[in-house]
């Protein structure tokens, strides 16, 4: 994925955005790696322009801090701004895009 995105070859691991799911569970990831595999899937699908599928994405990176406390980390942060932007800026028909990533970015972190 990193390699892809260095090279501008997204176009050639766009289409496996469907199998992270499946991936992080056989492969038995941790939590470290599955926030690699998610955000640099993320970041693909975005480049492809993507962007409601790329939101899930995010949605699943941002969920893997769910049971951890105080804020998320700063590059953290930064890419929850950026997807808030993108979200707002986003047809009216991915709105329930919007409301996820709502929900998870400003409602999950424990005090």
């Amino acid at each position: 994925m990193e390699y892809a995105l260095a090279t501008q070859q997204t176009n050639l691991v766009a289409h496996f955005a469907a199998k992270v799911d499946e991936w992080v569970s056989a492969w038995n990831l941790s939590v470290e790696a599955s926030r690699v595999l998610l955000r640099n899937f993320a970041l693909v699908l975005e480049k492809e322009g993507d962007k409601s599928v790329a939101v899930k994405a995010l949605v699943k990176y941002f969920q893997t801090y769910k049971n951890e406390t105080g804020n998320y980390p700063a590059e953290v942060e930064k890419l929850i701004q950026t997807a808030v932007i993108s979200a707002i800026n986003s047809p009216l028909d991915a709105f329930g895009d919007r409301i996820a990533l709502l929900e998870v970015a400003f409602f999950d972190v424990k005090p």
